[in-house]
């Protein structure tokens, strides 16, 4: 008979034990998801770059006309780029946490930013008093795409030290997509008008979303490692943006 209570107790014990266990779990914690948008708004007398945090706005320039057009958070640091107006011309910047840092003194419009690490890049362009020139910052100090050719870049991709850089290259005024790879200019193939919006890095894997055209009427395509896929959007359609999930 002891034996057995003994052995009641053990299992009690270990019930105990298991229910103590199950209930003292803490909840599980549900993912705190934060929203950031860049753009701007107009005042009634100037447009006025901000961004968006969960829907609350944050001013970004507010004594000059300004926009956003790219927005980039690592850490708690958040980078907007995007260009301000001196009252002479529009000046590419960026700012980080609020406070702005000047990338050109020429023309130039800052498109998309990147941040790798401690570095900082931005693509854009800015114009040397008769084209654009495609460029990007890295840490402020810029670097043209290609020299003597006009060109815009929009879209900045930074994988493993290779700058990647997607836009569109005039010849010698009609706009034609390509992609720039540390500099290395590579042509889309696109009839007519065309441009390249959007690019992102899968592995080995160069995807660009963008546009060509059938004569002045656009059509939405992407393309992967140079191939180009047509989207159906019964033309007049534009793609401006692209994101790749591997599983």
């Amino acid at each position: 008979m002891g034996k057995i209570r003994n052995a009641k107790i053990i299992i009690l014990f270990f019930l105990i034990l298991l229910f103590s266990m199950f209930y003292s779990c803490p909840n599980p914690v549900e993912p705190v998801t934060t929203v950031y948008i860049a753009g701007y708004y107009n005042n009634g007398s100037k447009d006025i770059a901000c961004y968006w945090e969960n829907g609350t706005i944050v001013n970004l320039e507010t004594s000059f006309t300004s926009k956003a057009n790219s927005i980039y958070v690592s850490g708690s640091d958040i980078y907007v780029a995007g260009y301000y107006n001196d009252g002479t011309k529009d000046i590419a910047c960026y700012w980080k946490n609020g406070s702005k840092t000047e990338l050109s003194a020429d023309k130039s419009y800052a498109n998309s930013i990147y941040v790798s690490g401690t570095d900082i890049y931005v693509a854009g362009y800015y114009n040397d008093g008769t084209n654009n020139i495609a460029c990007y910052w890295k840490n402020g100090s810029k670097t043209e795409l290609s020299p003597g050719i006009k060109g815009i870049a929009v879209s900045l991709f930074v994988s493993e030290n290779i700058v990647y850089v997607s836009g569109a290259k005039y010849e010698p005024t009609t706009p034609a997509a390509c992609y720039w790879v540390n500099r290395v200019k590579k042509d889309l193939p696109c009839s007519g008008l065309s441009g390249a919006f959007s690019i992102v890095v899968s592995g080995e894997d160069v995807y660009i979303a963008g546009n060509g055209s059938n004569g002045l009427t656009p059509f939405a395509c992407y393309w992967k490692n140079d191939v180009k896929v047509d989207l159906p959007c019964n033309n007049n359609g534009m793609a401006n943006s692209i994101f790749v999930v591997r599983q």
